[in-house]
């Protein structure tokens, strides 16, 4: 996985239903229209989305770095159609365009996220000098309220793990200790790489 934009992986309408071994009417039926009509619809849809995602990547790498997967790479929308009949064809291109409308672009963003956040929080703790007591990570874009921040510089003076939430459960400053049991947890967290300071407190 690289920066390099997705590939064009859809076959058209043509080289489709010649894969499944049909040919078109020669008296052009309903069913034939309504599948290329579906299949086109699909496409549109399809393009839309990748082009969103792009954006979505391009902002994730700034924040991020590193590689971050396309689209093709997460989901399987892109997929050959299989069909044996026009019928089948409407029915089989129209229930994948209602379940990838059906699936978020926002979560797959999040979780996406999530993975790169995990990642970075474990080479953290790796690369901790020896006598490390805490590793404290503050996401300069979110400034907690002052009792909070007095709170917190209190907890880290005596050795000891806090942490300040946004909306309740996004941690979004954190101290904790590097043999902590972090794991999948950080996921969820709020913190961004971009706009935080790290710090370890031997």
């Amino acid at each position: 996985m690289s920066d390099a934009p997705p590939k064009k992986n859809m076959k058209t309408f043509e080289e489709t239903y010649k894969k499944c071994g049909l040919r078109p009417p020669v008296f052009l039926k309903s069913d034939f229209r309504k599948a290329e009509e579906s299949f086109a619809s699909f496409c549109k849809e399809l393009e839309s989305r990748n082009r969103k995602w792009e954006e979505i990547r391009s902002n994730i790498l700034k924040e991020w770095g590193g590689d971050v997967p396309t689209l093709s790479d997460l989901e399987e929308f892109d997929k050959d159609f299989d069909f044996s009949t026009w019928s089948e064809a409407i029915a089989v291109i129209g229930e994948r365009k209602s379940r990838m409308l059906n699936d978020s672009l926002h979560e797959i963003e999040v979780l996406v996220i999530g993975k790169k956040r995990q990642q970075w929080i474990e080479e953290l703790v790796n690369k901790a000098p020896i006598g490390t007591r805490l590793i404290v990570i503050r996401d300069q874009s979110f400034q907690p309220k002052e009792e909070f921040i007095k709170t917190f510089s209190q907890r880290i003076a005596e050795g000891k793990e806090m942490r300040i939430c946004r909306k309740f459960t996004e941690v979004i400053w954190v101290a904790f200790k590097p043999e902590s049991d972090i794991g999948l947890e950080s996921i969820w967290w709020g913190i961004n790489k971009s706009t935080s300071t790290v710090e370890y407190i031997i």
